[in-house]
């Protein structure tokens, strides 16, 4: 059984959360710093006092190390156990990171920081803090539970996740063989729910009906690949507005007999870019191809603050349908559209260029006969690429050598199943930690084949 170990700031609650949700889960609790000062026959103070805060460190990071050799306990660490890699490294090992998200503010209005070694400087110290620190919880988080509502709440928050009964989960689609969903999604749920199934499933267009009536009873949430991800509307009981908009679902929780359906390409695709420091907020999309997933990504983008976006497709009638749905979904969204033949024409204003088409990717004979129309791009124009296979198209190579950031859609990929594990789960995950994992799951499964 994995320790389920509680990071956060000073005085956002993890010690007494902890307690009181192993008490109710029959779990033993350790307090690190309560640990610390027992190896140390001294007070916190005292060691900071006459070691420095180094000294403190080097005794907290011997305290990690025996910690992390126990198992099924719930740990609660100090404020800075995450300024040192090697400390969550050896916490990881063998625990659950929970990342106690208490806002700053709320630390200052309601608790006593006298008696805490780096809070003595009062509120300016907790805010500085939590500037530097709050990046590094969400980097090791595994999981995220908010702290702001009452002690009930967040203890109640953390014995579900510590109480977790299984999960049974499955991708359907025609062809599924090749799906890479498992292996996907496996290491982010395993995390959290030890006892989850994930399976392929072969569901012929036609049968769905059937296997909607089985799942209602047999499972907790399904992904679709084609070609159910509009055919599924129909059966669905709940849709979010999102997915409604789009007319298109990728992910089907099943709550209590009724299947709830949403869509998690676009926020996954917008998830990856924000990860890489790109900020959509104001910016002009110009997307390639008028099929389903660049139809998801201009209604997500202008919902997430694109000022502009150009849609340029073959079909002209089905870019203007689109720009259409943008429209209604976000009035204040600018939208275009071209032809192929004027792609060049789209681009010279584009701050982020993205190919929604098949074209280049393996098992596709298709493709650019000529690329000459990225050079129209502004200098810091982003270019994305939502093949991952090959890692680098010919498209993403020429925006390379012409100078820009250049990103493959594997990232959309994992992030959108990230997505689709919160809904399953309900909690938010730590989603940098849970990609990292994901892609060493993938990394290791390509090795295998």
């Amino acid at each position: 059984m994995n320790n389920i170990v509680l990071i956060g700031l000073p005085g956002c609650g993890k010690t007494t959360i902890g307690k009181l949700a192993a008490e109710a889960v029959g779990r033993p609790f350790w307090d690190l710093d309560e640990q610390i000062v027992t190896d140390n026959r001294m007070s916190i103070p005292d060691i900071f006092s006459q070691f420095g805060e180094a000294g403190f460190r080097d005794r907290e990071t011997a305290a990690c190390r025996r910690v992390a050799a126990s198992e099924g306990y719930v740990i609660s660490c100090g404020g800075g156990v995450v300024v040192r890699p090697e400390n969550m490294a050896a916490l990881s090992q063998t625990g659950t990171i929970v990342f106690i998200d208490r806002p700053a503010a709320d630390i200052v209005g309601g608790v006593d920081t006298a008696g805490r070694p780096l809070l003595k400087d009062g509120a300016e110290r907790v805010f500085r803090l939590a500037a530097e620190r709050d990046p590094l919880y969400r980097r090791y988080a595994d999981a995220i539970l908010p702290n702001t509502g009452t002690r009930e709440q967040a203890v109640s928050a953390l014995v579900s996740l510590m109480s977790r009964p299984p999960l049974r989960l499955a991708v359907i689609g025609d062809p599924i063989d090749h799906s890479l969903s498992p292996t996907i999604h496996l290491p982010c749920l395993q995390t959290l729910c030890p006892q989850v199934s994930y399976d392929k499933i072969r569901v012929r267009r036609g049968e769905l009906a059937a296997f909607v009536e089985k799942a209602r009873h047999s499972l907790d949430g399904f992904n679709l690949t084609m070609p159910h991800k509009v055919d599924i509307l129909p059966f669905l009981d709940e849709i979010d507005p999102v997915a409604e908009a789009i007319g298109a679902v990728n992910t089907v929780a099943v709550r209590n007999g009724k299947l709830v359906g949403t869509v998690t390409d676009g926020g996954g695709f917008y998830t990856a870019l924000t990860e890489k420091g790109v900020e959509i907020g104001g910016k002009h999309a110009v997307i390639l191809g008028t099929g389903g997933v660049a139809e998801t990504l201009a209604i997500q983008g202008a919902e997430r603050g694109l000022a502009a976006v150009t849609m340029v497709g073959r079909r002209p009638e089905k870019a203007d349908a689109i720009a259409g749905k943008v429209r209604l979904a976000s009035p204040q969204t600018v939208t275009k559209t071209y032809p192929f033949s004027e792609v060049e024409v789209a681009c010279r204003h584009a701050d982020i260029l993205i190919n929604a088409t098949p074209q280049g990717m393996i098992g596709v004979a298709e493709d650019w006969p000529s690329l000459a129309f990225l050079s129209a791009l502004p200098a810091e124009a982003v270019v994305c690429d939502l093949i991952y296979k090959p890692a680098e198209t010919r498209f993403l190579a020429e925006a390379a050598r012409l100078g820009h950031a250049a990103y493959n859609g594997l990232d959309m990929l994992i992030y959108q199943a990230i997505l689709a594990d919160e809904i399953y789960l309900g909690v938010s995950l730590g989603r940098r930690h849970m990609a990292e994992r994901m892609r060493a799951a993938l990394a290791a499964n390509e090795r295998k084949s």
